[in-house]
Formats: C-alpha cells, structure tokens, sequence
C-alpha cells in the first residue's frame, strides 16, 4: 500500500526543512489496513509545528487544522507544540506505546465524530502538560492506558490548565480521564495546582469498561476506573454516565471515580452495573466496586446532586473523609449506598454531612453507614427525606450478620449534631435468614441531636422466632449515646411477631445511653416497645408514647438506670398471651410514676402493660393499675404538646440525677455483685461535675468533697482525665473553634459559588464575552478559596501539633500511674491505645489489637467501662451488640436470652486451621459438628477481607487473591461464635 508522507531534518521541533515524497508504508498492522487513504506518521517523537499559521515549518506529515476528514496512523509520539485542530470525523490509529502529549500553553481540539483508538496493542493516551488546553467535542477515545492525562505535578500556581469534555465515550480505557496525579499519594503544595473546565465544561460523557484490555506493557487486564482525580483544584462534572465496570470474570476492585484530596462536585451522573449489587455477592468490601471510591482529609468536600446508580457494589466508599453532601441520589440493587469507616486522621479540621433525598433499595449491608474516627470533628450528621427499601425476599449466603437502614458509629464518644428525619424504612428484613438481625437506625457512641419523624417497617414474611434466635428486629437502637431525642417516630413490626412466641422484635432500643428523651412514638406490631439496658441510662425521660399491640411495651433489664419520671402520659394498647389487658387509672390514661432500677429483682426483669411491680406494692410504684374502668379506644391518639418537667426542661447545669445522688450518698448497689458496676458510676457521676461546674457548689457540699477527693493524682480524677483528652483529641476549642468554623463555612460557600458558574458555562448559551467574565469571576473565587485554604490548613497544623503535645504528656501521666483493681486496669490499657493511636497518626498494632480483644471478651459488669471502649474500638465483633452483658456468668437467663450477644461463647470449642501459613488454600477444622454457619477473615483493623457459609466440621477456602499477612478467623454457628484463630498468609 502506498500511502502518503513528508519528511524533516529538524531535531526536537526546531525549525527545519520540508519534503514530501511516496514511499511504501511496509507492513501495516492488520487493524489499518482495510482504511482507505491513511496518511501515515512517522515513527520517533515527532512535532508539530505553526500548521495553524502555514509557515513553513511542518515538521509531521499531518493535514493543516481542519481539513477534510481521513484516517490517520500514528507510529511514534506526537506532541503538540501548536494550537491544532482535527476536524470532524477523523479516524486516528495509534500503533504502540505511544502517546499524543499537549506541552504548556498550546490547545488541541478534536471535534465530532472523531475517533482515537489503539492498533493491536494499548496506547499511552493524551497527555496534557501543565498550562495546556484540551477541547473534545463528540469524541471517541479508545484502548488507552489513560486517556486523557490531565498533569499537575509540581505546577506553579500561577499555570491553569484548561479542558472541555463533551458527549465523549471512553471505552476499554484503563482510566479514561485523570486529573493531577496518577497514583494515590496527595499533593502536598498550597495552592494546588489549577484546572479550570472551560465553555462547554465536563459532560454529558460516558465510561465504559466493559470487556477485557488489549495487550499492554503494564500487565493491564480490566479496566480499573472511569476518572481520577487527585490534589487538584475543585471541578464540577455533569450528567457523565459511567457503565460496566467489574463486569468481566476476574475484575473486582473497579471504581467508576475515585477521588484523592479534591472536592469536585458531580451533577446528575449515572452508574450502571458498575460491580454486582445482586443478592449472590459476598460481602468481601477490600474486593467490591465502588461507584465512587473518596480519600479525603477533612479540609476537602465532595457534592453529589442528583444522580442514578443501578446493580452496584458500593456508590460512595470511603476509608477517609472530609465533607459530604449527597442530594437527591436514586440508588438501587447495591451491596452498601454510602460506607464510610474512618479510623486514623492526620488533619483538624470540621466537617458536614448532609444526605438528602432520594431512594437506597434493595441493599444488602447498609444504606447508609457511617464510622467516625477519635479525633474527627463533626459539626453535623443529617440524613434526612430518604426512602429506604427492599423487595428482594430472600437471603444470600454473603450476607453479614446484621445490617442497617442508616448506622452511626465512633470509636470514642462523639458530638456529632444527629439529624435523622423523614426518612421512610421499609422491608428491612429477609425471611429464611439464619443469622440476619435488621436494623432501621442504629447509632453508637454518639452525642446531642434528634431522631424524628421516621417511618420504619418491618416487613418480615415469617414472624414466629427461629429457634437459634436469629432474625432480630430493631427499629431504632442507641448505644453508649448521649442526649438523643426520638419523637415522632413510627415504627411497625409485621402482624404477629407481637405474640409471646414471636420473632424478637424492638421498636426502640436503649443501651448505656443517658440524657435521651423518647417522646411521641407510636410503636406497634412490635415484641417489645421500648427496652433499656445498662446502667448508662440515667436520666430518660419517656413521654407521650403510644404503646400499641405488644407483649412487652416497656422493658426494663434489671440494671437499666433511666432515673425519675414525672407525670408522663403515655398510652398502652392491645395485649399479647400471658400479659395484661388495656389498663387506665382513675379519671385519666395510665401515666408512669417515679422509678429507679438496680436490684436483682427477677420481677422487674419484663414489663408489660402498666402494672404493679413485684409482689409488694410499696417497694416502688411504678405503674397504677386500675380495675373496672373500660378499655381505651384502639384508635385513640395522643396530642404531642411540649411536657414540662424532666430532664428536657431542667438545666442540666444544677441538678443531678437520682443515681448520681445515690453515688454521692454512697448507696449505689452493685449490680449482681459487680462491684466495677459502682466504679462505673463513680466515674460517670466525676464526669458529671467536671462538666458542670455550678454543680461543685456550695462549698463542703457531699459532691464537692466527692470531686476533690477523687481529683488531684487520684486513680479515678486521672484515668478521667486521659479518657477525656483521648475522646476530645483534636477537637478545636476557644478562638481556634471560632475561626475554623468560619473558614469551614466560608470554603463551603465558595465552592458552591464556583460550581454554579461552572453549570452556567457547561449549559451553553452564552455569548464568548460573558463566558470570558465568569470564567474571571471563577479565577478570582478561586484565589479567594486558595487564601481560606491555606489559612485552614495553618489553623489545623497549630492544633494537630498542640494536640499531639497534650496526648503525649496524657501518656505520660498513664505510664506512671499505679492501678489496683482490674476494672481500672482496663481502662488504662484502652485509653493507652486510643492516645498512641491519635500521637502517632496510626492504627492499633498487632499487640495492641490483641490487648483490645482480651479486654472485650470480658463480663461487662465486672470489666467496667473499659470495656465498652475496647469493643468501641474492636471492630472484629458486630457493632450493634458491643455493649451488651457477655460471658457474665451471674447474668440472669431472660437478660442473657433477649440481650446477649453470642459473641464470646463456646470458646472453649476447637477450631484449626492448616496448612498455617496458608498459599493457595486453608482447611478449618471445628471439632463436632457446626452445623450451618459463615466463616470469616479479619485483617488486625477488622475489616472483613474473606467470608463463606459453611456446613458441616470441615471446610476449604481459597486464600489465593488475600494478600500476604496476619489475619484472625472467626466461625459463626447457629447462633455461636468460636474462639478466634490467628492465621498468616503467605504467597511464594
């Protein structure tokens, strides 16, 4: 084939002479050679240079900019070292490693209907250096290591690059579009550089990365992501559609975006089949698609508008966050909406998080979940008007063994401003599951905020109790959380669950959470209408309650603590087997009356409808039963008006609680013995006066003495003081609140500002010379942003610094303090572990991790609270349950049956695992048989990296693609929990 071509003397793009001439191309690759007129590129680093001008110096055989369509082969690396134009229509071929690269200052367009794609082997993609230009319009881009390269390393602050992306295609890319850096390390200089989307803006383009890649020289196979973004300069993306990615055997860890240390914003995108959302995965999240993978320190937001994502893994997944608004997002068929599990940080700075709007259906772990480090600061956590939902009927052995409608958890005590409203709840449970516990919200360790207006169904096709006790159903629970408000709430379990034999079920539930108010909920269909457990409950108050068809409507365990009720209303309807009927008291509807419980009464362990408690009613009374008075009308409702009185209406700031008086006045009884069940409350009631100083007064007063007694080097005062330094690490106060609250704001402000001007320019429809205006509005925005960033990122350097200084010398003080008892062993131990963590910016070792382990398989009531802190911090154990009383012998059946979590069971069981070290596969091994269950692999931060359900005494797993490492391996069966086994991975 003879094809045409010039020729150059000119070395390096420098001028030089032109010529052309007819030669034979040679031996075409066989993808060109059925193109009818190629014009073939010479091979080697060729240029081109003044086309646009018609100068003399053509160094490349390729047509003035613009000319008519043809097919062009490139056999080297073409740089652009001049504005140039491909016109419509072009067929351009790459042959090789070879790249097409834009140097600083000059712009190439491509215009519609053009195509670029590799021969028989991957190219290197468009590289657009620092301060070039880029401009698609309908291009097809093919085949490329990365397709667009937008660079940014070590650019001046001063160099903006620039780009229009328009109803493009990226197909079989590796990484179809990145922006900054390549890899996953963040940049480091301030300002970061600046790439700035011109008229036309980012949109209306589609991913695709369905199919298996063309050779390459890296060892490529699947397509690992749509568009990279790191370290760069806020962008704004619209309406692109992202399709197909993990969708050939063998690829796992695709992402449609991941985002690194940036804060774009995406409008309206579309994700589909990006992963598998279907009921047959595994929860494997190391080995899952994520729609959008985020690593983001604190100082950094990413905003998702609108949108749709269809049969996914994950559609936001982040192991690091800063900001995150998400509105209007439709997601469906995924394994979790939104996971985001933060451990380590290593800047202060505030965030926000505001989830709104939209639907999350058919998840099979969480819709919404979120994990909060130590020292992360939260200004607010609002999921609000989002519709949960679920038609798939069945279980999937993938399955974990709880999952949750909207979940929030923190390693230490949080304030995080809780904002749950509005949301609807519905199917939240599978029928035919073994080990599936469901719950609406859950939250744990978190402080100050409301949870309101929520509908939550239950939609449970099988309300009779399994015998193993699986198939839980919580509507709300609140662990180890303080000062949660839940009104308005509706929560409906499934018709019969409500019998004596039914399926457990629990509209609310309270665990070791104090200063709660549960006002105005109407529970029903339900097992149990609201329970309390733990000590930690001090000073609820429930109020205005609708108690409908129930067998028990409140539950109080033995230890629960909820303080004095004043005259409450609440209403109690509907009976259930072996309990009482409808009560009222005399001329008005059964109220509660004042209560403490701490004793080892059996009786007081359930309650039903209002009665009298036990069998002498002048011990306490608690309910007032009333005989003879006619039943209340099953529709009656109750008008919830603001209550006087109780804890929601009295300063907090000069009263103490019932228990806290007991402690004082030295009468606090030892639940079931546990005399670290009295610590515990000292140490509450320390925590109490530190706080509120107004309560130190007056002078000699008992609580006075308390707090002075137990301060000044004391074992409680200083193990309260490391506790508190290890739960407020980071957490800015006085001036530096102030001001990093402002700039917090003041950021999220301009970014708003910018991302709307890039939506104006992106539409189209405006003249040149009011696109060039905003565009300089943009710039000086920009400016601004850069300024408050920097000033942010001071501010946080100070503080990280202080703060590390302060932990360092809590440490200190520790390491030098002598303990006697071994309650307060534990919290020492833990509170050790928590400030290294924060000191050192890192997870807990392996020692450390094993600490935590034998400080959370202990009794609650006899390890005290540093337990709750190591089960807080050992993610290995399901968070739902953390703080339930375990292996505590003296603990009675009924609390032992509804409570218990199997977590620390049978561990005197065998469990062996061989070969260990493992390659290729392990065998485990449980002594008897273990019935049907689910075997998992930890990583030492306890993450789940392998599960399987398992039937019988032996089982194999395949350990070929867990990298190299130490795990733990767990057996869950029928309901138990095996002792845990180390065991290491090893590839040779």
């Amino acid at each position: 084939m003879s094809c045409f071509s010039t020729f150059s003397n000119a070395q390096d793009g420098a001028t030089g002479t032109e010529g052309t001439s007819d030669f034979d191309c040679g031996n075409l690759p066989s993808c060109v050679t059925s193109l009818p007129e190629l014009r073939c590129v010479n091979s080697g680093d060729n240029f081109i240079s003044n086309l646009t001008t018609g100068t003399s110096s053509v160094l490349l055989p390729m047509p003035s900019a613009a000319q008519t369509p043809q097919n062009v082969v490139l056999f080297g690396n073409l740089i652009i070292d001049n504005d140039y134009t491909f016109a419509p229509g072009y067929n351009i071929v790459v042959v090789g490693d070879m790249s097409i690269n834009v140097i600083l200052n000059r712009k190439l367009t491509i215009l519609q209907n053009s195509k670029i794609r590799g021969c028989e082997t991957m190219w290197r993609g468009i590289g657009v250096a620092i301060g070039g230009k880029i401009e698609l319009i309908g291009v097809a881009i093919e085949d490329a290591i990365i397709g667009i390269d937008m660079k940014t390393q070590n650019a001046a602050p001063s160099v903006t690059s620039s780009f229009t992306m328009e109803d493009c295609i990226f197909n079989l890319c590796s990484t179809g579009v990145s922006f900054g850096r390549e890899d996953g390390n963040y940049q480091t200089n301030t300002p970061r550089p600046k790439i700035s989307i011109a008229l036309g803006g980012f949109k209306n383009n589609t991913f695709n990365g369905n199919g298996l890649l063309k050779t390459n020289n890296f060892g490529l196979k699947f397509c690992f992501a749509g568009i990279h973004i790191n370290s760069v300069s806020p962008l704004t993306m619209i309406h692109n559609i992202f399709k197909n990615y993990a969708q050939v055997s063998g690829s796992l860890d695709s992402r449609a975006i991941e985002i690194y240390n940036s804060s774009p914003k995406l409008v309206g995108c579309e994700f589909k089949n990006i992963g598998s959302g279907n009921y047959s995965s595994t929860i494997d999240e190391t080995n899952i698609s994520k729609c959008i993978l985020l690593n983001n320190p604190p100082s950094q937001i990413i905003r998702i508008w609108e949108g749709r994502a269809d049969n996914i893994g994950f559609f936001l997944y982040s192991t690091r966050f800063g900001s995150i608004e998400c509105l209007g997002a439709d997601i469906s068929n995924v394994v979790s909406g939104i996971f985001c599990n933060e451990t380590i940080i290593d800047e202060a700075a505030p965030i926000s998080i505001n989830i709104g709007g939209g639907t999350i259906s058919n998840y099979l772990n969480s819709g919404i979940s979120f994990t909060f480090a130590p020292n992360q600061i939260i200004k607010n956590l609002k999921v609000d008007n989002i519709t949960f939902t679920d038609d798939e009927s069945l279980c999937s052995t993938g399955l974990v063994p709880y999952r949750s409608a909207i979940s929030a958890n923190a390693f230490v005590p949080k304030n995080v401003n809780l904002d749950f409203n509005n949301n609807t709840i519905v199917n939240t449970i599978k029928s035919s599951c073994v080990f599936y516990d469901s719950y609406g919200i859950s939250i744990q360790n978190m402080s100050i905020g409301t949870i309101e207006s929520n509908i939550i169904i239950d939609n449970n096709t099988s309300p009779i109790e399994p015998v193993n006790g699986g198939n839980k159903f919580k509507g709300i629970s609140l662990n180890s959380s303080t000062g949660i408000t839940l009104k308005y709430n509706n929560i409906e379990g499934q018709s019969g669950i409500n019998t004596v034999n039914g399926k457990i079920s629990t509209g609310i539930e309270v665990v070791d959470s104090k200063e709660g108010s549960y006002i105005c909920n109407n529970l029903d269909n339900v097992k149990t209408g609201i329970s309390f457990s733990g000590s930690g409950c001090d000073d609820s108050e429930i109020s205005t309650n609708l108690f409908r068809n129930h067998v028990n409507g409140l539950l109080l365990t033995s230890d629960a603590i909820t303080g004095v009720q004043l005259a409450k209303e609440n209403r109690w309807f509907g009976s259930a087997g072996q309990t009482e009927g409808r009560y009222v008291s005399p001329g008005n509807d059964p109220t509660f009356s004042q209560f403490l419980i701490n004793n080892s009464n059996p009786t007081s362990v359930f309650w039903a409808n209002p009665r009298i408690v036990g069998n002498n009613a002048n011990d306490e009374i608690w309910f007032t039963l009333a005989i003879g008075y006619p039943p209340i009308d099953d529709n009656a409702s109750l008008i919830c008006t603001t209550t006087s009185g109780g804890p929601t209406t009295v300063d907090p700031d000069i009263r103490l609680s019932k228990a806290d008086h007991s402690v004082v006045e030295g009468l606090f009884p030892a639940y079931r013995g546990f005399t670290a069940t009295q610590w515990d409350a000292r140490f509450r009631l320390y925590d109490q006066l530190a706080r509120q100083t107004a309560l130190l007064a007056p002078e000699g007063s008992p609580e006075k003495a308390f707090y002075d007694a137990n301060s000044g080097g004391a074992t409680l005062g200083t193990l309260h003081s490391a506790w508190k330094k290890a739960v407020t690490f980071g957490v800015p106060t006085g001036s530096t609140a102030t001001q990093m609250l402002q700039l917090s704001g003041e950021i999220s402000d301009l970014l708003t500002q910018m991302s709307t001007i890039d939506e104006t320019l992106s539409d189209g429809g405006i003249s040149s010379q009011s696109a060039a205006g905003l565009i300089a509005q943009r710039d000086v925005l920009m400016a601004t942003y850069e300024t408050k960033q920097s000033a942010m990122q001071n501010l946080t350097e100070q503080l990280t610094a202080t703060e590390i200084l302060a932990a360092n010398s809590q440490l200190t003080i520790l390491n030098n303090l002598a303990v006697t008892d071994s309650w307060e062993q534990n919290l020492k131990d833990v509170v050790s572990i928590i400030l290294n963590m924060q000191a050192n910016g890192t997870a807990a070792t392996e020692n450390q991790q094993i600490t935590l382990q034998n400080i959370a398989s202990q009794c609650r009531y006899a390890g005290g609270f540093g337990v709750l802190l190591a089960r807080s911090l050992y993610h290995s154990y399901d968070v739902n349950n953390l703080l339930t009383a375990v292996a505590c012998a003296a603990i009675d059946e009924a609390c032992s049956t509804e409570r218990n979590s199997p977590i620390f069971q049978h561990f005197s069981t065998v469990v062996i695992a061989s070969p260990n070290p493992a390659d290729d596969f392990m065998r485990i091994t449980v002594a008897g048989e273990i019935g049907r269950g689910t075997i998992f692999m930890t990583d030492l931060t306890g993450r789940v990296v392998y599960n399987t359900p398992v039937s019988g005494s032996t089982t194999n797993i395949p350990t070929t693609k867990i990298p190299d490492g130490l795990y733990y391996l767990v057996v869950h069966s029928e309901g138990d929990i095996f002792q845990p086994v180390k065991v290491v991975i090893t590839h040779h």
